[in-house]
């Protein structure tokens, strides 16, 4: 019988520290505080190796970023290093000594994307809208699901209850004509470096409009933060 009440008590126990954090504002402060993000902002550059793997093939770049809109992206390829560049509302491509402005909107994307740790603290920006929605159990761990809508935007973020982590987020845009573009990313591999914890992996799912899918994953590695980089490193050598 006291096996049995202490097995209750320590339940109740646990319950009552899920419930600490019910509130959004809660759940976001404790996963900022999880991954770090106050140290990050700190350190105000980050720096580090990205593999891209996707269905053609993979790429490796060296990403590199100042601030909330200075980034440089140097890829490796076979005839040589291409660089893209975003410093503020400028967008440079570099191959060589050989330097144009960028006016794709899609290479922009592909430039900013890059950047896989502001788009995590992107995805936990969320609006008051935001609505705690359920707990759920998954692979054994307990997480906490929230949703976000914001015009023709739905998303779902879930959570490691006892982590704190990010684990998944899935976002679903509806076009004027009905059909959907669905994205999905998980986060993988988490890491801890100077205090900022961050997922070493991303997989990110795109279903298009058309039906077509997209499959990508993002591994990181030799990630270093704080270091000192100028501003000319995000502009170009001409």
């Amino acid at each position: 019988m006291m096996t049995r009440k202490l097995t209750l008590f320590i339940a109740m126990l646990a319950a009552s520290a899920v419930l600490k954090a019910q509130t959004i504002a809660d759940i976001l402060s404790q996963t900022n505080q999880a991954l770090g993000t106050e140290v990050l902002e700190e350190k105000k550059t980050i720096q580090f190796d990205l593999i891209q793997k996707h269905q053609d093939g993979s790429q490796s770049v060296r990403v590199t970023a100042k601030g909330n809109n200075k980034i440089r992206a140097d890829i490796q390829q076979e005839s040589g290093q291409l660089s893209l560049i975003r410093n503020g509302s400028s967008y440079m491509m570099e191959v060589g000594f050989n330097t144009k402005e960028i006016t794709s909107t899609q290479t922009k994307k592909n430039l900013n994307r890059q950047h896989l740790i502001k788009g995590l603290l992107k995805i936990l920006d969320l609006d008051e809208g935001a609505t705690f929605e359920e707990r759920t159990t998954e692979a054994g761990r307990n997480l906490v699901r929230i949703k976000s809508e914001e015009g023709n935007k739905k998303s779902i973020l879930w959570i490691d209850s006892e982590t704190w982590l990010p684990v998944r987020h899935r976002e679903v845009v509806t076009r004027n004509n009905g059909k959907k573009k669905v994205t999905v990313t998980n986060f993988k591999g988490y890491e801890t470096v100077d205090g900022v914890t961050l997922p070493m992996r991303q997989n990110i799912k795109v279903t298009m409009p058309n039906g077509n899918e997209f499959d990508e994953t993002y591994i990181l590695s030799n990630v270093e933060l704080g270091i000192r980089v100028s501003n000319s490193f995000f502009t170009s050598r001409q």
